[in-house]
């Protein structure tokens, strides 16, 4: 049955709404706008790096800011233990924090991904999600690993999601990072990005040509303005897509 918006329950508006069940609004650590979780290790870095005048770090970078403060941020809601046994043994045990009730990660069965993802050394396992997200009308909702955060030990796969048609929590599977055979997930850790979009205006045509001469011009232009200033981007081209982001902050 495809799920049908009262528009009392659920108004039409351009807003996203994160709903779980009654008694957890209080417990659980709420979604936020992705902007509100950048990580520690980028706020320390220096926009210029130590001992190469002229050369900005990725701090300076802002399609990768943009990438990192996208949408919104899902995370943890418990704290989460996961142990591997040997590839031999092919166990996994996992426990989370006594005050969350409720099922929080069951596995899944390899066969579902044929081979193992050459990237990862244990199964996919799968975070049951408390959270059911509703999208506005005509939008869906890209799901992903959190962008530009390699230091977070789990990647969950990426979905879209049609969210407007859909009321049932959206669950996470994922592959645990790295070689270890322990992963810690803390209570408040990103687990996912949730990324908005109007799957009506999706582009689905392309082109692939040779540039035209006013076109090499503008390329020629845009090079020596970016030799001039590295900057350029930032400065004069880049939109600021978190209105109450000044630009001393970034």
């Amino acid at each position: 049955m495809v799920f049908n918006k009262d528009e009392h329950e659920f108004p039409d508006s351009r807003e996203v709404s994160f709903i779980c069940d009654q008694g957890l609004a209080e417990v659980l650590p709420a979604p936020q706008r992705s902007i509100e979780f950048i990580p520690e290790w980028f706020s320390r870095l220096a926009l210029n790096v130590e001992n190469y005048p002229g050369m900005k770090s990725v701090k300076g970078c802002m399609p990768f800011f943009d990438a990192l403060t996208t949408g919104w941020i899902i995370p943890m809601w418990t704290d989460l233990t996961i142990t591997c046994g040997s590839s031999a043994e092919g166990s996994i045990t996992y426990e989370w924090s006594d005050h969350f009730d409720r099922p929080v990660l069951e596995e899944h069965h390899q066969e579902q991904l044929g081979q193992m993802h050459p990237k990862f050394s244990t199964p996919p396992l799968k975070l049951l999600s408390p959270w059911t997200i509703v999208s506005p009308t005509g939008y869906s909702l890209l799901i992903t690993a959190p962008f530009n955060r390699p230091e977070i030990p789990i990647e969950i796969l990426t979905g879209i999601v049609d969210s407007d048609r859909y009321f049932h929590p959206i669950n996470f599977p994922f592959f645990i990072r790295g070689e270890g055979s322990q992963c810690i997930l803390k209570r408040g850790t990103p687990v996912a990005q949730v990324i908005p979009f109007d799957r009506n205006s999706v582009i689905k045509v392309s082109t692939v040509r040779e540039a035209s001469i006013d076109q090499l011009e503008i390329l020629r232009r845009h090079q020596a303005e970016m030799a001039s200033n590295p900057s350029m981007y930032r400065k004069t081209r880049w939109i600021n897509k978190n209105s109450h982001l000044q630009s001393g902050d970034l």
